[in-house]
């Protein structure tokens, strides 16, 4: 006779790692056992999730596997890498899949922009994005807005690109739309930026 579960068990006893807290708006097809990527190699795996106690959020427990853990310091990012991401641009259509196991059981990438951060310890509590475009966008979202207009083509600019400044991103393009100029009744692009001025 054995005495039944009422979930998996966290993790084999054998197997050696940091556990870390994630927090989400919603699930988005996460199961317990979803792989979690670092640079597409699987590093671990999701070992539970739950709604918080006051059911604001969801909290997704993943463990990283010794010694793979030491790349999550506290500057890593965490996003939802589930599902097929299919963006259209200027320059055709762009299809992104982390993996054939992300598809079915869903799954969690993350990346680490500053390696000299410390590392960060057994149960530290981070964002987990809803998918890479969100990550990205996330730095901006209290940057000011600004246009800048252009007569030439902007064949290739699409809806978040990056703005730099000298190799240095400070901002992201939000929009493109066609506009008259009111003085000279030229045709000329608009392009609405956000900016992150602090950056300079």
């Amino acid at each position: 006779r054995f005495d039944g579960l009422d979930e998996p068990p966290r993790i084999l006893s054998h197997q050696q790692g940091r556990f870390y807290l994630l927090r989400a708006e919603q699930l988005a097809g996460l199961s317990v056992g979803a792989p979690v990527y670092f640079r597409q190699i699987q590093v671990g795996a999701v070992a539970r999730h739950r709604l918080a106690d006051d059911y604001s959020h969801v909290e997704v427990e993943v463990f990283i596997e010794h010694p793979h853990h030491r790349q999550v310091r506290q500057s890593s990012r965490f996003w939802n890498s589930s599902g097929l991401a299919l963006e259209a641009t200027a320059d055709g259509l762009n299809l992104k899949l982390a993996s054939l196991a992300a598809l079915v059981a869903g799954g969690i990438a993350f990346e680490t922009p500053d390696p000299a951060a410390p590392e960060a310890a057994d149960g530290h509590r981070f964002q987990l994005y809803r998918d890479e475009r969100e990550l990205r966008e996330a730095p901006f979202r209290d940057a000011t807005p600004m246009i800048a207009y252009f007569e030439d083509s902007v064949r290739g600019l699409s809806v978040g690109a990056p703005v730099e400044y000298q190799g240095i991103p400070l901002g992201q393009v939000r929009a493109l739309r066609l506009e008259t100029d009111a003085d000279t009744g030229r045709a000329r692009i608009a392009v609405d930026l956000v900016v992150a001025l602090e950056r300079l």
